[in-house]
């Protein structure tokens, strides 16, 4: 059951009790009190709510990596951490003034500026996202004292028309938003990595002069013909000062894959570098780590091949260079920084990236 704040429903009915004709009858005063009570019920519960459309702002919070989580740890472990996540995040989001509009898995979506209407509701939800990351170090801080693994968060805000109000039937309806702003916010997330907040161009502008942003990304959504911009939110300005604390250092989201790879170290004109072999194991936008068959030495510049198009052959070139190399199961576990991003074979990379976040 959704609904707004108890304590003022609880104040409100002390009211209408007190209201009451003690002189009257029983059926009378019952009478009176449901005539007074069914109109204050259904302004506390969302679910009696008219569906309009309205411009309000959304959050989406979701735990980076739970699946993977969820299939190392116990069914408890995994109970106590979603029990404390959900937790400090309703805790947030009420203490700015939004509802939460469900639980999505290891997910939360939060709506502000409805069902009151409020002109700050994306200052709002972006001063509360800073928050929720910050509750996220606490989070962690009092699992640690209770030998429980850590747990990190994407977040992302996006603001907008959406269609809000009670949707369902008379037999089960719940207090929702439906519509493009909030199919695009739910994409725009798998795009946040661990401890970071997105935001796109167009809700950018709106506060640029209230938060700091980091270097705009230009992605393609699930859905999208044309590629959006979305930017990493630093810190709030206004209405109070706040930097969200940095946790990931990675620029770029990472996915998992499986494809060819084949390393050819750089050599004079006159030679030709045996080319080594093996496999990507994740991808992102600035770099690879991939499993070799030999070790390659750290600070090395080398040509890469890439089968992205699941070829068993590299069928693009792009070069790198060597940051990491350690042995591992499959022979040598190499992580790769790609030395040009401005380049063509750079652009499909990335866009390859962008298919598999939004179609997971």
């Amino acid at each position: 059951m959704k609904h707004r704040d108890r304590e003022t429903l609880i104040v409100e009915l002390a009211r209408l009790v007190e209201g009451v004709d003690r002189s009257a009858s029983s059926q009378q005063r019952t009478q009176h009190l449901a005539e007074q009570i069914h109109p204050l019920l259904d302004h506390f519960l969302l679910e009696s709510q008219p569906i309009e459309e309205r411009d309000a702002s959304i959050l989406i919070a979701d735990i980076r990596g739970f699946t993977a989580l969820a299939d190392s740890e116990s069914p408890a472990t995994i109970a106590r951490l979603l029990h404390r996540f959900f937790n400090r995040m309703v805790f947030c989001v009420q203490a700015h003034g939004g509802i939460i509009d469900k639980f999505m898995g290891d997910a939360v979506m939060a709506l502000f500026g409805v069902p009151d209407a409020r002109d700050d509701h994306l200052l709002s939800a972006l001063a509360c996202a800073v928050e929720m990351q910050h509750a996220m170090l606490d989070l962690n801080r009092a699992s640690q004292t209770m030998g429980d693994p850590a747990i990190f968060a994407g977040i992302a805000v996006n603001n907008g028309p959406m269609l809000v109000g009670s949707f369902g039937s008379t037999l089960y309806s719940e207090y929702t938003a439906i519509g493009d702003t909030v199919n695009m916010t739910a994409r725009m997330q798998g795009f946040s990595l661990r401890g970071q907040i997105m935001i796109n161009q167009a809700s950018y502008l709106q506060v640029r002069e209230q938060v700091d942003v980091g270097e705009p990304n230009r992605v393609l959504l699930k859905g999208k013909r044309q590629e959006i911009t979305l930017y990493e939110l630093i810190g709030m300005r206004k209405p109070t000062a706040n930097i969200v604390p940095r946790v990931e250092i990675r620029r770029s989201p990472r996915v998992q894959v499986d494809c060819a790879v084949s390393v050819r170290q750089l050599a004079p004109a006159h030679q030709v570098a045996q080319p080594i072999k093996g496999h990507v194991k994740d991808l992102g936008y600035m770099g690879l780590s991939a499993d070799l068959s030999s070790p390659l030495e750290p600070g090395q510049d080398v040509w890469l091949g890439l089968g992205l198009d699941a070829s068993p052959e590299p069928t693009l070139d792009i070069t790198a260079r060597i940051l990491r190399c350690r042995p591992c199961e499959e022979g040598y576990r190499v992580s790769l920084q790609f030395s040009r991003i401005d380049s063509a074979e750079h652009r499909l990379i990335k866009q390859y990236v962008d298919q598999v976040i939004w179609g997971r």
